[in-house]
């Protein structure tokens, strides 16, 4: 009887260490898991705002590219103005070629009517010294002249013929002068009149030229305005880029103090349990809270350990890039993309060291197997055991969910091997 009230006072010592021990890494716990839900709400924050920004820069940088496409547009119309402005120029200066080419012309024209003028005035005065001197002498005094002058008739007739033909000729040559002359100033007229027709096209086109000139000013000034706003966008985009990179600084800063903590619980964990590893083993706690969750086990790995959900693997351990800094961090765990609401069953054998919130794991548990070796279970929607409950191989311990920091429902599974995070493969096979 002695004996048997030591055997209880003995188990109810261990006990009362147990729980103490347990209550207060709970307490420490409890207060590092509060900092680190603290800081997950800044890392939320800061994600937000990384969103926010990336938002914002993606906006900037569709209204560069409009920006661009409107520079390029402007750039485009501009050479077809300077093609325009080209062909025009040339057609002045063909048109001023054609006006230089009339006006040598006309000057020309000018010289020989001016010139057909005075051999006009001096045939008429020859013509008209001649008639006045047959008018002065007697015609019948000068017909006798010709006739006594003449040794025959035929002499005479050749003499009277030739002063007609010589009046007749002065009077021919003064009419083909005179026509020569009309018509000298016909073409005159004629050059003038296509000069001034071209001097017309030649103003239509300096008109045309003037306006295209201003038309090119206008588009380069408007495509100095859109190169200048481009500018101010792309100072826009590296600021935001800057911001974005100092927010993403920042949660990695806090990520990096939550890891901190995350190892001080584990530590703080651990060292519960290495506490109460041999004290525990026979207080069977809450051994039968969940005997109507417990299914048969997976065929095991061969070191024994099986599967906690039946569904496909959607992130392996090791480094990957972090969804919020953009920083290539180590991913502490093995993702299973079961369902909401699935199973969890414990991989081995083994105490529940931990079953409550994590900020960063959500509802979480962790399973201390001996040996040094513990498996974490994070974002459950549901917890079946509670902190000091053992549990068997195959017994469903959760529920998936998506709780804490997670992207959408799955199973977080992490083995512990004293302290330190190693690959969940490696014992899952």
């Amino acid at each position: 009887m002695l004996r048997n009230k030591k055997t209880f006072s003995f188990i109810l010592a261990l006990a009362l260490v147990f729980n103490t021990t347990m209550a207060t890494a709970s307490t420490s716990v409890n207060g590092k898991k509060q900092e680190q839900k603290e800081n997950e709400k800044k890392i939320d924050g800061l994600k937000e705002k990384n969103k926010s920004l990336e938002t914002e820069k993606g906006q900037v940088q569709q209204e560069i590219k409009e920006i661009t496409t409107n520079i390029a547009e402007k750039i485009n119309v501009i050479n077809n103005k300077d093609k325009e402005l080209s062909s025009v120029e040339d057609n002045i200066k063909d048109l001023e070629g054609s006006i230089s080419s009339l006006q040598e012309e006309t000057k020309d024209l000018e010289k020989g009517i001016k010139e057909k003028e005075i051999e006009f005035k001096d045939k008429e005065k020859l013509l008209d010294d001649r008639l006045r001197a047959i008018y002065k002498n007697n015609t019948y005094n000068q017909l006798l002249f010709v006739i006594f002058e003449s040794s025959s008739f035929s002499d005479f007739i050749s003499k009277f013929e030739n002063i007609k033909r010589m009046v007749n000729y002065d009077k021919d040559l003064m009419e083909e002068i005179k026509s020569i002359q009309d018509d000298l100033k016909e073409k005159e007229e004629k050059l003038l009149e296509d000069r001034k027709s071209l001097e017309n096209k030649k103003g239509q086109l300096d008109s045309a030229k003037s306006k295209l000139v201003e038309e090119k000013k206008a588009l380069e000034n408007s495509k100095k305005e859109l190169e200048t706003m481009e500018n101010q966008k792309l100072a826009k985009t590296s600021a935001l880029s800057d911001e974005q990179k100092k927010v993403q600084r920042e949660a990695s800063q806090l990520e990096d103090i939550n890891e901190d903590i995350q190892r001080e619980i584990d530590s703080i964990i651990a060292a519960s349990a290495n506490k109460n590893n041999g004290s525990s083993n026979n207080t069977g706690g809450n051994n039968n809270n969940n005997n109507n969750g417990t299914s048969q086990p997976s065929k095991p790995s061969s070191g024994g350990w099986i599967y906690p959900v039946s569904a496909p693997i959607t992130s392996h351990f090791g480094y990957r890039i972090h969804p919020v800094t953009g920083e290539k961090k180590l991913h502490t765990g093995t993702d299973f993309g079961a369902p909401m609401g699935a199973p969890v069953k414990a991989v081995k054998d083994g105490q529940v060291i931990f079953a409550g919130l994590n900020a960063g794991y959500g509802k979480m548990i962790i399973i201390d197997h001996g040996n040094g070796i513990q498996t974490l279970y994070g974002h459950s929607s549901a917890l079946h055991v509670s902190t000091g409950d053992r549990v068997k191989q195959g017994q469903v311990i959760s529920n998936v969910g998506s709780t804490g920091m997670s992207t959408g429902p799955h199973l977080h599974l992490e083995f512990l091997v004293n302290g330190s995070r190693v690959n969940p493969m490696s014992y899952l096979g």
